[in-house]
């Protein structure tokens, strides 16, 4: 009998180990931010999310907890169940310092003997971040904070002036982001007020004189030399260049018709004073029967 043929045994494939990353020294780290190219989208803040990036909902939850609503912006937290100081002063101390840390706070109402405190940020931003951040949270105390939104402030002047906050805030973000020249604004507004009949508002339209005498030195001989560099040079020695005879053409012509039209007006004038009877004229040739004419 023969030997049975040995059995062939596959080999395994060789994984390719990745190489390691580059160790680089501390002082060889290239920290300079590249330019970023093209253009720039989402400028403004998306109202829908808030700062972490978590959809709002439509309306504030009954317990004025969670992310929030969209519907309004809401500055204000309400923080319960905090420990009071042993003065006024020193409960605002406390809520200053630990709610100071996440946005600057604008105004701050405390309820003393009841351990409740609304707190005003500077924006919305600022107030959802602290009450993520404070949320079950302790102050100098042993006590766990209740912190959620506050409802809408019923004082008639703060709904006002809520209002013309906001309106201010959105001229400022959309006129900042609007890249016009400030001549083509004006000109809008001037064209609009013409339409609407009202000509008290037009923009005063400026005396080259009086703006020539108002003009730096050292602006006007720019403006001077940019003009004479843009200027077309005579050709062949000329005095005059192409431009400059056409324009002393044109207003030549344009004097010559005025001189006519004013030439042929008087004439006109002439004949019409020949032409009819004058007073004096009628009256000598009036027939009467008294002996004074005879």
């Amino acid at each position: 009998m023969s030997d049975p043929a040995p059995a062939i045994t596959k080999k395994k494939p060789i994984k390719k180990i990745r190489p390691a990353r580059k160790q680089v020294a501390v002082d060889q780290i290239d920290k300079s931010e590249s330019v970023q190219t093209g253009k720039e989208y989402n400028v403004l803040p998306d109202t829908a999310l808030d700062c972490f990036g978590r959809e709002k909902h439509a309306d504030y939850r009954d317990d004025m907890g969670g992310v929030g609503s969209f519907g309004r912006q809401n500055r204000t937290l309400y923080v319960g169940r905090m420990r009071e100081g042993a003065t006024k002063a020193d409960t605002e101390e406390i809520v200053r310092r630990h709610f100071g840390e996440w946005g600057e706070i604008v105004k701050l109402n405390i309820l003393h003997n009841r351990g409740v405190a609304f707190v005003t940020y500077a924006n919305e931003l600022q107030a959802q971040f602290a009450r993520e951040a404070m949320a079950n949270q302790s102050m100098d105390g042993d006590e766990i904070l209740n912190v959620r939104w506050a409802t809408e402030d019923p004082n008639p002047r703060s709904i006002v002036d809520e209002r013309h906050r906001l309106e201010e805030l959105g001229t400022q973000g959309i006129t900042s982001k609007i890249d016009v020249h400030a001549d083509l604004v004006e000109a809008v507004q001037a064209v609009k007020s013409l339409e609407e009949g009202n000509v008290d508002e037009l923009y005063p339209i400026p005396d080259p004189e009086q703006q020539a005498e108002e003009e730096p030195p050292a602006k006007r001989m720019r403006r001077l030399e940019n003009v004479a560099a843009s200027a077309q040079q005579p050709a062949g020695g000329a005095l005059f260049g192409a431009d400059a005879l056409e324009n002393i053409k044109y207003f030549a012509d344009l004097a010559r018709q005025q001189r006519q039209q004013q030439q042929e007006g008087a004439a006109n004038g002439m004949a019409e004073g020949k032409g009819k009877p004058s007073a004096s004229a009628l009256v000598g040739g009036y027939g009467s029967d008294s002996d004074a004419d005879e």
